[in-house]
């Protein structure tokens, strides 16, 4: 049996500008995406076990965000979320 000190649960703590990198470098591997970015990060208290942080999206002027679209951006934001925690929101 192996045994680890590291809960099962644990993300790593990245600052707002490393959150965003990070969002910004899978939202790259949809190029359905182009062009969008994120707009802000916000801390959620109380967040019991999920993210610590949610995230708003922006696109260019004219665009049409499209069900598929937002699945994309939803299934992005919850891969990056799975995996980090913003820093300094505890």
């Amino acid at each position: 049996m192996i045994t680890s000190s590291k809960p099962l649960n644990s993300r790593t703590s990245k600052t707002a500008k490393e959150l965003e990198a990070a969002l910004h470098k899978a939202l790259q591997a949809h190029p359905e995406c182009e062009g969008i970015r994120v707009l802000k990060l916000t801390p959620l208290e109380n967040s019991h076990g999920i993210a610590n942080w949610d995230a708003e999206f922006s696109t260019p002027p004219g665009t049409v965000i499209s069900a598929d679209h937002k699945r994309v951006l939803i299934g992005v934001k919850q891969a990056v979320q799975k995996h980090f925690d913003l820093a300094g929101s505890d």
